[in-house]
């Protein structure tokens, strides 16, 4: 089951109270073209061209697949987001699947995405550790409210993955 973590500041006194930023865990990815096209996608015009302009102008080949996938839209990979405490950015890699028989976490592994930041040569964090060490408003300094969300993608291996999103959760 796909998930993500929103981060927001709850610190009233800060000018960016209520703002923050969402992170991912490794998430399903398809053809671009093929999202673009998918049912629940065309209900939301503004977003479907969005995925337009990131094809043309950014050249992606790949978007995350949006839940429930009515379309059956073939999983080709993983999004998988590292977070840069120093630049305050989360980064962006596909981890495509080489091997059907492959766990998500098999995939990333021989993916080999970047430990370090390209532009500041920082550490970066996965989703887990991020959501697990948490972050810092880069404002006030005061913790940023973690808030946990899945999507409805249901398959007999996720039931482990889901366990250990909420036990994260809950500590």
């Amino acid at each position: 089951m796909p998930s993500a973590c929103e981060f927001k500041c709850d610190n009233k006194e800060c000018k960016h109270y209520q703002s923050g930023f969402t992170m991912l865990a490794p998430w399903p990815i398809g053809e671009i073209d093929k999202i673009i096209e998918a049912d629940n996608v065309k209900l939301d015009k503004k977003f479907q061209e969005e995925l337009r302009n990131v094809k043309k102008i950014e050249g992606r080949k790949y978007a995350c697949i949006n839940y429930p996938n009515k379309n059956d839209i073939p999983k080709l990979g993983y999004r998988v987001q590292k977070w840069c405490g120093k630049c305050l950015m989360v980064w962006n890699y596909d981890a495509m699947i080489v091997n059907n028989e492959e766990t998500v976490e098999e995939t990333v592994a021989n993916a080999h995405t970047p430990e370090t930041c390209t532009q500041c040569n920082g550490q970066l964090k996965t989703f887990i550790q991020v959501v697990e060490d948490g972050v810092d408003c880069p404002h006030c300094q005061k913790r940023l409210i973690p808030q946990v969300w899945f999507s409805n993608e249901t398959t007999e291996d996720n039931d482990t993955r889901t366990a250990k999103m909420i036990k994260i959760k809950d500590t």
